[in-house]
């Protein structure tokens, strides 16, 4: 007989958390959120400017990029929010640090770990169990690149 414990059990373990993982050991290995051609990205002082012709994870609205450079210590998320609206922000989850993933349905960025902390696109949370937002940083668009103030 099936009780109700071993149910809940069942889904804690199911749900526990993804595998994803920040560090250069352990690769993403299940994130939607698809990494940024790094000959899209130059790099200038403190900011970044990203060639969208050369970018086509973020044409779309609704599409969202990573930008990971672990030289330089970004792991960044952009997300094309809406025509002519570009969002960036930092790629990892201030409660535990695991890969952040736009939901444009949501229009918020959501933690991939057990529990989901969920982040507006201006980074403040939305949902815990995240207590600190995560940061944004200015972006603006010029012409066909973005600038990005780091």
């Amino acid at each position: 007989m099936i009780t109700r414990r071993d149910v809940l059990r069942a889904g804690a373990i199911a749900g526990a958390g993804c595998l994803c993982s920040a560090s250069p050991q352990s690769p993403r290995t299940c994130c939607i959120t698809p990494e940024l051609d790094p000959a899209s990205i130059t790099h200038e002082d403190s900011r970044l400017l990203i060639k969208l012709d050369r970018a086509p994870e973020l044409r779309e609205v609704g599409s969202s990029a990573n930008l990971i450079d672990e030289a330089r210590r970004l792991d960044l998320i952009i997300v094309h929010s809406e025509p002519g609206r570009y969002c960036t922000l930092a790629g990892l989850c201030t409660h535990y640090p695991r890969p952040l993933t736009y939901l444009p349905g949501r229009r918020v960025l959501q933690c991939n770990n057990f529990n989901h902390s969920t982040f507006a696109l201006d980074g403040s949370v939305v949902k815990g169990p995240a207590t600190k937002p995560t940061a944004a940083f200015r972006t603006t668009r010029k012409g066909r690149v973005l600038v990005v103030e780091l």
